[in-house]
């Protein structure tokens, strides 16, 4: 009953969500803005990184725990996340793994920005790199990750098989994969992002189900997926 309330509430803000972006598609340049939230559920990164930094602040943090936790037997663990906003998971990560090689990887270009801004800013613009580029052709050899995190991105991406396969491609035999996403009724609504499962099962070559996860609170808004690459 309560997983039922959870999907009910999420699938509610879901409903809120695609109408005031419907609202804004309609307005004096409502284009530039709904592109905006197609790319990162923002209008833009300056945006995204003021309101949305303050909600995901303990999220990022318990994400930085998995990642912790998945590499605690490398000595130095290469770590790629897809899709890193303006770098406060990077950050997070950092602080977690002290021996972490992190890059972090946008399609946008001021998230990027602001993801280098933020590691100067906390003293690690040695130990984060950030890129730019796209996660269905990802600009790294065959083999060169541990692992791939990747958090509240995969509902945003234009061909989802096809990153799932990229990442496959950049993980190393037995390197593993970490993804966090919106609810599926959430996901379709807001970015009509595409079938998590499907795309990893097709991408990836892993028939995983989607685990939901309590969050915020009680609330099952997210999914989780924890995987291994296949051989």
């Amino acid at each position: 009953m309560a997983s039922r309330r959870a999907l009910a509430t999420g699938v509610l803000v879901a409903g809120v969500v695609a109408g005031a972006a419907a609202v804004v598609r309609r307005s004096p340049g409502g284009r530039a803005v709904a592109a905006g939230l197609a790319r990162c559920s923002a209008p833009s990164a300056a945006l995204y990184d003021r309101c949305w930094g303050a909600v995901l602040g303990g999220f990022y943090a318990r994400v930085a725990r998995e990642v912790a936790f998945a590499t605690t037997a490398l000595v130095e663990p290469s770590v790629l996340e897809v899709g890193c906003g303006p770098g406060r998971l990077g950050v997070a990560i950092a602080r977690a793994v002290p021996s972490v090689r992190y890059t972090g990887l946008d399609l946008d270009p001021a998230m990027v920005e602001r993801s280098v801004v933020r590691a100067g800013r906390e003293g690690l613009v040695t130990r984060l790199r950030f890129v730019e580029g796209d996660v269905a052709e990802l600009p790294f050899a065959d083999g060169h990750f541990d692992l791939v995190v990747s958090t509240l991105s995969v509902h945003h991406w234009a061909d989802a098989v096809r990153g799932f396969a990229e990442i496959r491609r950049v993980l190393r035999p037995d390197g593993r994969l970490l993804v966090h996403d919106v609810h599926p009724a959430w996901a379709r609504v807001e970015a009509r992002g595409p079938d998590l499962r499907r795309a990893l099962a097709a991408g990836f070559g892993t028939p995983v189900e989607p685990e939901p996860v309590a969050w915020p609170g009680p609330l099952h808004l997210t999914v989780r997926v924890a995987a291994t690459r296949p051989a």
